[in-house]
């Protein structure tokens, strides 16, 4: 999967690793490359045990270089999170 920096309606997957069907909330956390970090609230992709988000804003993917992401899933009693992988947010040609 490609990313490219402003990318809009790119969606972004992640395995969780556990069973994510009675989770109350779904999220992927985020680092940029400048160390900044946040999260997205995500959707749950139950069969297949993934969560993802679609970015909706050019702001979403705002750094070229390398990011990492990591699910995160909320219960009732705790949360889990899942495993980091990494992915580079590459540039874009401007006129």
């Amino acid at each position: 999967m490609a990313l490219h920096k402003g990318d809009i309606g790119k969606k972004i997957s992640v395995i969780c690793g556990s069973a994510i069907d009675t989770a109350t909330a779904v999220y992927i956390r985020y680092q940029k490359p400048s160390g900044d970090y946040g999260y997205w609230t995500a959707t749950k992709d139950i069969p297949n045990s993934k969560i993802y988000y679609v970015t909706t804003s050019m702001n979403d993917l705002d750094e070229e270089g390398h990011w990492s992401f990591q699910p995160l899933a909320v219960y009732a009693n705790g949360r889990i999170h899942g495993t980091i992988v990494q992915g580079d947010v590459e540039a874009t040609l401007h006129p």
